[in-house]
């Protein structure tokens, strides 16, 4: 995702939970931060490096591929934008534990990690602490089937990648929903119906799934279906037609919609910008070298992942080339509702957060609003979203800059640093690193490095790390 909904559509999201205005700005501002702490920029304001979350492309180019940078690598965009959803998901019987250990870090939805990562900021307590929950909740639905670690074989693209444009005439396509159609409210927070309905909204909403199993987004990660789904009936199978030259051109999906099928170009061209009305878009140079950064999550699909309109299909090698239907129009329409969810628990207005669980209510009188924006054919959708914000607060919402609080921080005591603006920024985002990184060495997978108890160990490992320590011990006092 990009700025337009890390900022702007997660200001709406954090209005529609319940957040004020100011406390709105705070957590959209940390939220859209996560793509622009870098340590490049943590030093040149005086910060702990170890608390970077991105990398810019300029440090991506200058990257070795030695362990020690593939593990920083590794823990920053697994942490932060590429989630893992299941650290201990099969794979075959003669998997080599390499590939196995890659396999686990494929990013996705509803893991446990975002329970986890939920649960984080409820506890850190800060504006700061939602932002950053919110980049990563709403970065599990666009970056899915991507793995935050270098890896050819799990984030190459292939010829076969073909975007998905809906038929206009067709009425299943339209984004906006009658009112008479909408769920009731009873069902808003779940999207699994009961068994004697057997069309889980979510797959509805969602036509991802591969085609040998049929199996929707939550559960494409393993090839074991759990005892409790077995007895679902599986949806029917999209249908693809073919011309007389063997090349497929139209597909029906399961949910009624026709689309036509666009082969999708890709290229490295730096000095280009994607060319969405004809299927062209600018991604990472081809390195044939498996742990190269260029293999690192979705950059040889370029930013296709990340515009709210794409709809897309491809069969990726580590799926053995099953197929897969990525639309990104319900994937975005879902982050979304479950960003309001989150945010509601993280306010105090429900008791527990429970994953699978999206508050359509909320968004209910604005959907057909939402639905055209995620729609739109762009490749930043800022404007509609910040035009949306305002009308839904009344009040001018700024445009991100990222030296907002540098100066505040930069000169501010050293004891007192912690407490700014930024100051709260880190600590939380060294947490959220902290612990994804245990929960991937704790998984007997050493891709993101090992994780170290400081109460134990003492000073080994980064020392940066003892400011959580520090600031548990003052939560204590």
């Amino acid at each position: 995702m990009q700025l337009d909904f890390h900022y702007y559509a997660t200001y709406c999201a954090a209005f529609l939970a319940g957040y004020t205005h100011e406390e709105s700005l705070e957590i959209c501002y940390s939220a859209q931060m996560v793509d622009c702490c870098s340590r490049s920029f943590l030093s040149r304001i005086k910060g702990p490096r170890a608390a970077a979350t991105t990398q810019e492309k300029l440090e991506l180019v200058d990257a070795k591929a030695d362990i020690l940078s593939l593990q920083e690598m590794t823990r920053i965009w697994a942490s932060f934008h590429f989630l893992p959803r299941d650290l201990y998901a099969e794979t075959g019987k003669w998997t080599a534990k390499s590939y196995r250990n890659k396999y686990r870090l494929i990013c996705g939805p509803n893991g446990e990690l975002v329970s986890d990562t939920v649960e984080l900021a409820k506890n850190d307590g800060s504006l700061q602490a939602v932002g950053i929950a919110m980049h990563i909740l709403a970065d599990t639905w666009a970056h899915q089937f991507f793995a935050g670690t270098p890896s050819l074989v799990i984030n190459n693209t292939n010829p076969v990648f073909f975007e998905l444009i809906p038929d206009p005439a067709a009425e299943t396509f339209s984004p906006l929903q009658e009112k008479k159609d909408q769920n009731p409210p009873a069902k808003t927070f779940s999207p699994l119906q009961e068994k004697k309905d057997q069309n889980p909204p979510a797959e509805t909403l969602s036509p991802l799934r591969e085609k040998k199993d049929q199996n929707p987004p939550a559960e494409t990660f393993s090839p074991s279906q759990e005892k409790k789904d077995q007895d679902k009936e599986k949806a029917a199978e999209h249908i693809i037609f073919f011309n007389e030259e063997g090349t497929a051109t139209h597909i029906h999906l399961p949910d009624g919609r026709h689309c036509t099928l666009l082969p999708i170009k890709f290229i490295h061209n730096p000095g280009q910008e994607d060319d969405p009305e004809h299927q062209i878009y600018i991604n990472t140079f081809y390195q044939v070298r498996e742990n190269s950064p260029m293999n690192l999550g979705h950059g040889r699909a370029g930013h296709l992942p990340d515009y709210s309109y794409a709809r897309y299909r491809y069969m990726p090698a580590w799926g053995n080339y099953a197929e897969i239907v990525k639309d990104n129009p319900s994937d975005y329409y879902h982050a979304f509702c479950q960003m309001i969810y989150a945010m509601k628990y993280l306010r105090g207005s429900c008791d527990t957060f429970e994953r699978k669980k999206y508050d359509t209510e909320a968004v209910a009188p604005w959907e057909p609003g939402i639905r055209q924006i995620l729609e739109k054919r762009q490749t930043d959708a800022s404007a509609d979203w910040k035009a949306f914000a305002q009308e839904l607060s009344g009040r001018e919402i700024e445009d991100f800059d990222q030296e907002a609080y540098t100066r505040e921080y930069t000169f501010a005591p050293e004891e007192t640093r912690d407490d700014t603006f930024l100051g709260k920024f880190i600590l939380a985002a060294m947490e959220q690193k902290s612990m994804v990184t245990n929960k991937i060495f704790k998984s007997g997978n050493m891709l993101a490095g090992f994780s170290i108890d400081f109460r134990q160990k003492g000073f080994k490992g980064i020392k940066d790390f003892m400011k959580l320590v520090e600031k548990d011990d003052r939560r204590k006092a």
